[in-house]
Parts: C-alpha cells; sequence; structure tokens
C-alpha cells in the first residue's frame, strides 16, 4: 500500500468517525419540536393517505395549496410504512447522514483539509441539527439540496444522457416543492443549462420541471383560483379567506416591531413596550379582550401597526431589515443560545450536584453536553457565514457563470427574507450545499489558473 493510500485509508476513517459523531449529536440531543406548519403537514399527509389529494385536513374537506407539497408527500411515504411521528423524525435523521456524504463526495477535486472545513459547514451547522428532530421540511430539503448539488458538480463537467438529465430536472422541481427558497437557485440552474448544454439534453430537464409542475399549478387553480405561490389569497394582505386575522400574526416577524400582534388570542399578555402608555394598554385590554368581533380587532391591529412604523420608519421598516438580513447569517436561532449560555455561566459544581440529583447523572450530562455544544457551534456559525459571503464577494468579482449564478442565488435569498414579513431563518438551510458547491467551483477555477500561469511561465513567450 502506497503512502497515498494510507493516507487516504486514514482519511476515511476520520471521516466516517466524524459522521457517526454527528449522528450521535443528533441522537443526544434530540428534542422533538411541533410548530403550525407541522400541524398543517400532518393533516395534509393525513388526507393523501385517506385519498383526498393535499386538503386542509378539517372536516370540510377543503382543497389546500398554501404549503409546497413536496414535504407532505414524504411524510406520507413514510407514514405507509410505520404511522408515527418519530418514524418521520428518524427518517430525518438518516437522510441528514445521507446529506454529508453527499457533501463530502460533491468537494472532490479540493484537498482533504478544505473538504473537512466546507464539509462540517453542514455538519456541525446549529439549524440543521436543531432541525433534524422537528416535523418542518428543511431536513429533507436539505437533503434534495445537497443531492442538487452532487449531481451539478457532475453534470456540469460530462453532458448527461436524455434520461439523465429527465431525472435531474425532476429533482430540481421536487427540490423546490420542498423548499420554495431554492426556487432561488433551481429555477437559473434550469436557464443556465438551456444557454450551456445542447438543446437535446437541456430539453429533457426542463420536461423532467414540466412534469411536477404543471399538476401542481393545475391544482392551486383548482383549489383557490390563482396560480402558484398561493401563500396570498385574493383579499389583500390575508392569507384566507375568513377575513385578516391572520394576516395580524404574521405580518410582523420581530416583537420589537409590534409585541402585540402575538398575543391576539389575550390582549393582557401583551408587553408594555408595545403601547404608547399605561392607559393605553387598559384601554386595549378593556375594549378587545370581551370576546368583540375577531375581524374588527383585527383591523385594529392593522392601523395601529400602520401608524406606528408611519411614525417611526427607522425603527419599523429600516432597522428591521438590515437586522433580518444580519440574522439570517450571523446569529445563532435565538430560542436556543440564551438558556445555553446562561446555563454555562451559572454552572458549577454545586449546580451540577443539584442537576445530578433532580434529574439524574445521564441527563445532566446531556443538559451540560448540549450546552457547550450549541455554544461552540454557535461561533462556527458564524465562521461558516463569513466564509459563505467571502465566496460569494469573491465569486461576484472572479467567477465563472455558475459561480456568479450561485452568487445572485444568495444575494436574492437574503434580500427577500431581509424585505419579507414572512421570512424565518431556519429557511437558511437548505441553501447552504449551493454554498459549498460556490467554494468547490471557486476553488478549481483558481487551481486552473496556476496550472495555466505555471504553463505559460515554462514555455516563455513565443
Amino acid at each position: 500500500m502506497t503512502i497515498i493510500d494510507t493516507t487516504r485509508h486514514r482519511l476515511t476513517i476520520a471521516l466516517l468517525i466524524l459522521v457517526a459523531g454527528s449522528a450521535l449529536l443528533q441522537v443526544m440531543h434530540y428534542h422533538p419540536s411541533w410548530s403550525p406548519d407541522s400541524g398543517r403537514v400532518w393533516r395534509q399527509s393525513t388526507c393523501i393517505l385517506q385519498g383526498q389529494g393535499i386538503a386542509n385536513g378539517f372536516d370540510d374537506g377543503k382543497l389546500d395549496a398554501h404549503l409546497p407539497p413536496g414535504y407532505p408527500v414524504f411524510v406520507s411515504a413514510v407514514r405507509v410504512l410505520v404511522d408515527s411521528e418519530n418514524a418521520v423524525r428518524i427518517a430525518q435523521i438518516i437522510l441528514s447522514i445521507l446529506t454529508l456524504l453527499l457533501v463530502w463526495k460533491s468537494t472532490e477535486g479540493c484537498t482533504y483539509k478544505v473538504r473537512f472545513l466546507l464539509w462540517a459547514i453542514i455538519a456541525y451547522s446549529f439549524q440543521a441539527k436543531s432541525l433534524a428532530g422537528a416535523i418542518l421540511s428543511e431536513t429533507v430539503g436539505l437533503f434534495l439540496s445537497s443531492l442538487c448539488v452532487f449531481v451539478l458538480s457532475r453534470y456540469w463537467k460530462v453532458q448527461f444522457s436524455p434520461l439523465q438529465s429527465f431525472g435531474f430536472g425532476l429533482l430540481l422541481m421536487a427540490a423546490t416543492f420542498t423548499c420554495p427558497a431554492l426556487a432561488f437557485f433551481c429555477g437559473p440552474i434550469v436557464a443556465l443549462i438551456l444557454a450551456k448544454h445542447p438543446i437535446r439534453c437541456s430539453a429533457f430537464v426542463v420536461l423532467g420541471c414540466l412534469l411536477l409542475w404543471v399538476p401542481w399549478q393545475l391544482h392551486c387553480i383548482n383549489a383557490t383560483g390563482n396560480w402558484a405561490p398561493t401563500l396570498f389569497n385574493k383579499r389583500p394582505g390575508a392569507i384566507s379567506d375568513s377575513g385578516a386575522c391572520a394576516w395580524a400574526s404574521t405580518w410582523l416577524r420581530t416583537e420589537d416591531e409590534l409585541p402585540f400582534i402575538w398575543y391576539s388570542g389575550d390582549p393582557t399578555l401583551a408587553p408594555r413596550r408595545a403601547f404608547d402608555s399605561d392607559a393605553h394598554k387598559q384601554l386595549f385590554v378593556s375594549k378587545w379582550s370581551n370576546g368583540n368581533n375577531m375581524l374588527e380587532y383585527d383591523q385594529f391591529l392593522r392601523t395601529q401597526a400602520m401608524d406606528r412604523r408611519n411614525d417611526n420608519p427607522w425603527s419599523f421598516k429600516l432597522r428591521p431589515i438590515l437586522q433580518r438580513a444580519i440574522n439570517t447569517w450571523f446569529l445563532p436561532p435565538k430560542e436556543s443560545m440564551p438558556y445555553q449560555r446562561n446555563y454555562l455561566f451559572r454552572f458549577s459544581p454545586a449546580s451540577w450536584h443539584s442537576d445530578v440529583k433532580e434529574a439524574g447523572t445521564m441527563r445532566a450530562f446531556l443538559r451540560l453536553s448540549k450546552a457547550w455544544y450549541s455554544t461552540v457551534t454557535a461561533g462556527f456559525y458564524c465562521f461558516s457565514s463569513l466564509l459563505v459571503w467571502t465566496g460569494v464577494c469573491l465569486g461576484v468579482l472572479r467567477g465563472n457563470s455558475l459561480v456568479r449564478l450561485i452568487c445572485g442565488g444568495i444575494i436574492l435569498y437574503t434580500t427577500y427574507f431581509a424585505l419579507s414579513p414572512m421570512g424565518e431563518l431556519r429557511r437558511t438551510v437548505p441553501i447552504l450545499p449551493f454554498a459549498v458547491l460556490l467554494w468547490v467551483e471557486l476553488i478549481s477555477m483558481s487551481r486552473i489558473a496556476g496550472t495555466v500561469q505555471q504553463a505559460t511561465s515554462e514555455t516563455g513567450p513565443q
């Protein structure tokens, strides 16, 4: 066995150990979470299994098109085998491990040190780990995104057959239907393939996309009368025919903008800073906490929101946009970190013994390890985001068409979620493989340029 083979053998073992470690961390810090979107997905999957199609899951059996269909179909497929929430979560953990292997294969051509660094962007992503146990689409979207990047890294260099091109088109549209944020990448990729590849192959990519896209458009028109995306219905600012109540609970995403929108069910819980004065809060509570008409109450919230935004445009318009743009990449999820930091800061032998006495040694150890793991990965989260944006800057200046396409997708994605009141930070997770591909292409271009320069210097001017 040569020295090179021995080195590769050791690095392969190291990779397997790191993959096993990442999987172990997911199991150790397994925390099932449930959100309103989780409930909607579960009801939709139930309707699919009952042969009703993609419906809202309530007694009226009304068709629904407000969520993309990819994830409910995945949940339905798992439930056909084992009808359990935990089965879906276990399947997602398996997919997250397969994602790591796909990303590793996508970085072939780079040195092992670079491959480990790029691989770690996803392997130790704070959000990817926390979402693996959630009934949410991001883990499946991350897997499909990694699969797209894996295929694209080869498709870009080797011309695929018509059948392979057709399958790639299906994959691009399936990824978009699972996480719509991937449309910022998958759509331009199709356009770039049309421009760069022979029409015989690129036409099959488009055909694969249309095979999934057309039925979904027909469903959207049948369900809502609108083309997709159908997040917003015909009523301005609303996402349902029942009125503007949904508008009030989703229009402003941060508490700094208009805190009491999160307390529409019980206005007495709204914090003081949401009002101009104590008297304003008392008037608000007395008027709207006695079962008054919810549509009138919601209209009142809308008026309050617009008045406050117009009175202070910096606080309610510009600052939240900048805050969302920065938080999307450079800050860890705010729901988890304050608790973890406080736990570490107050940690002492006395608190350790208290935790052991209260919950047992194993639970106390898991609590401590989770706090340390979350704190360390928060730093790596910011570092990897800096790496992504360094790649974007270099790609815009020096990249080829594929690199600039990825850079444009990242910029458009960040701009959209900074401007959109519907943005959530977990949406960043599925686009990380494209950031890895960005660096792979930049390194490949740099290596080619270095080889050409060296060959030119050796031959000398002709």
